[in-house]
């Protein structure tokens, strides 16, 4: 997650940079939609085995998919499409400037959240 993390945010600032300066290489925008693809990929797996598991046991699972991480990743993912889909489909316009911009945010904060460190090493 840490290395997909580091890739998305030099994808997005290649792509940001291409499309500022009139270059219409879109590789870059690519790269990150591949591994954007993924990741929602992996949440609805995670949302599916959780919903299985937790009818299986009777347990209600709308805490679980309301829980702040799994929204948070829900806007995430969310943002993500959102922009790349408007940049494509504007490209010809220039930068994608709401969606992109939050995006770009969001991934940068997203890749320094995969660096911390886990609680149960210590202080």
């Amino acid at each position: 997650d840490i290395l997909l993390g580091l890739v998305t945010v030099i994808a997005l600032c290649y792509a940001s940079h291409d499309i500022r300066h009139g270059d219409k290489n879109l590789t870059p925008l690519l790269v990150a939609g591949i591994i954007h693809l993924k990741l929602t990929l992996e949440e609805i797996l995670q949302i599916f085995t959780g919903a299985f598991r937790f009818a299986k046991d009777g347990r209600p699972i709308v805490a679980t998919l309301l829980d702040f991480d799994n929204v948070v990743d829900y806007a995430y993912l969310s943002v993500g499409w959102m922009a790349i889909i408007r940049q494509i489909l504007f490209l010809e316009h220039g930068l994608e400037k709401p969606f992109m911009s939050l995006y770009c945010a969001s991934a940068w904060l997203r890749a320094l959240y995969t660096l911390r460190g886990e609680s149960w090493m210590g202080p």
